[in-house]
């Protein structure tokens, strides 16, 4: 029954058209529906369901169940207009799916528009005075699985905004469901920022925009190749109206083990990438990911983001008791 409601909304949700040209319809903090990750970025940001690694703190919390051992992830981007965006996280799962399984993770996102973000009054052409900004995001995850591979995760978070000499605060929250259905088909669903609001000192207040992902992720139907795909929309609490429908589409081939070539459609953006993984000792495997993409706004250059992983295995004993049923 949960793959049959899985499969029924991603078809709802893929053909969708958006309703607005460009990217998303903005509204506070659109940096935390952004996505993480090079191999997500690189697969067309279809992360919901095909999430592999610690960053499924971001993309699914509930997947984090289904982890192997403890992980760490980090990313950073070279981006136009000076602009940075960084994130690093560390995930521990915990238990077997036969006597209980979950997972807990922290998580820091930051991003910044630059230090030397210029402000005019009037139209001229040289700015007055030109001023920097800090935007970040803490992350509390946990998860737990129900049985038959199936398990729900909660998100909680703090974020924290400085534009130049004023601040902000606030508390948001995100919940999830993840599923593998069978080896080769697991599907995921999100609601992102189901109340998330950002209080500033002079007493106004931003409802961020709630973001809903549903995707699913198909392995083996030829060898070697991962699909991935899923439908967003974003709902506007003060218009009280959907912004944005959206859809993301993402192909992983592995031509060597250690090897990943990645393609995808982030919304009709093109994104390309590759990624490689390799054992320092038997327990520790390190994944090194590139993901290109074109920016979303005009002039901005292109997106070039590199993630680091760690992931440290159980030992054989161990694993054994983690096995996915």
């Amino acid at each position: 029954m949960l793959l049959r409601v899985g499969i029924i909304l991603t078809i709802l949700l893929l053909p969708s058209v958006r309703l607005m040209a460009g990217e998303s319809a903005g509204g506070a903090a659109p940096y935390l529906r952004a996505g993480i990750g090079a191999r997500a970025l690189a697969m067309g940001n279809a992360g919901t369901a095909a999430c592999t690694d610690s960053t499924a703190a971001y993309w699914n919390p509930a997947a984090l169940v289904d982890l192997p051992g403890d992980g760490i992830a980090s990313q950073t981007a070279l981006l136009g207009w000076e602009r940075s965006w960084n994130f690093l996280n560390y995930c521990h799962p915990h238990g077997s799916f036969d006597q209980g399984r979950y997972a807990f993770a922290l998580s820091w996102m930051n991003f910044s528009a630059g230090g030397e973000i210029e402000a005019r009054t009037s139209n001229r052409p040289e700015p007055e005075r030109t001023f920097g900004d800090a935007q970040n995001m803490f992350l509390l995850s946990a998860a737990a699985a129900l049985g038959q591979g199936f398990a729900v995760g909660a998100n909680t978070k703090l974020i924290l905004h400085h534009l130049e000499e004023e601040s902000a605060n606030g508390f948001g929250l995100d919940l999830s469901a993840w599923q593998t259905v069978s080896p080769k088909i697991k599907w995921g669903f999100v609601i992102q920022d189901l109340y998330t609001n950002l209080g500033w000192a002079e007493g106004h207040n931003d409802r961020v925009p709630t973001f809903t992902r549903m995707g699913l992720e198909l392995y083996g139907l030829v060898e070697r190749l991962v699909l991935a795909m899923e439908g967003t929309l974003e709902f506007s609490h003060s218009s009280r109206v959907i912004t944005e429908y959206g859809y993301h589409l993402g192909a992983e081939y592995y031509p060597l083990p250690q090897l990943a070539l990645r393609a995808g459609l982030d919304r009709g953006r093109i994104t390309v990438g590759a990624g490689f993984g390799f054992f320092i000792n038997q327990g520790i495997k390190i994944r090194i990911d590139y993901a290109l993409a074109g920016a979303k706004a005009t002039d901005a250059g292109l997106t070039h983001l590199f993630s680091l992983g760690m992931d440290i295995l159980p030992k054989r004993s161990e694993a054994a008791g983690i096995e996915k049923q």
